[in-house]
């Protein structure tokens, strides 16, 4: 009769162990996707790229703030534009230790 149960359990563990797996592997690749080149984040960072320069050519460092602004409110992450040294086009801070040089 305890053979039974163990089956059972065993039974149950192993079903567990590869629905965590399957939905670890499903996961990764959501994530892949959303995140790879051409993926709906990528182009959201394109678009908001284009949005900032425009507000920045358009308006200068107070219509660039207020875009910037509106971004973080609505994805609840802070962006910055900066110039090709660093510099952050609103505070003028240097930001060049939070530019990437690419992939290594």
């Amino acid at each position: 009769m305890k053979s039974v149960y163990v089956k059972i359990l065993l039974w149950c563990f192993a079903t567990l162990l590869i629905s965590l797996l399957a939905f670890s592997m499903v996961t990764r690749f959501v994530e892949a996707r959303a995140a790879g080149i051409g993926g709906p984040m990528a182009r959201f960072d394109q678009y908001v790229l284009w949005e900032a320069g425009q507000a920045y050519e358009s308006g200068g460092a107070g219509k660039l703030a207020a875009f910037l602004r509106q971004v973080a409110a609505l994805t609840a992450t802070e962006r910055y534009l900066t110039d090709s040294a660093g510099r952050d086009l609103v505070t003028r801070r240097d930001r060049s230790s939070m530019l990437t040089k690419g992939p290594p």
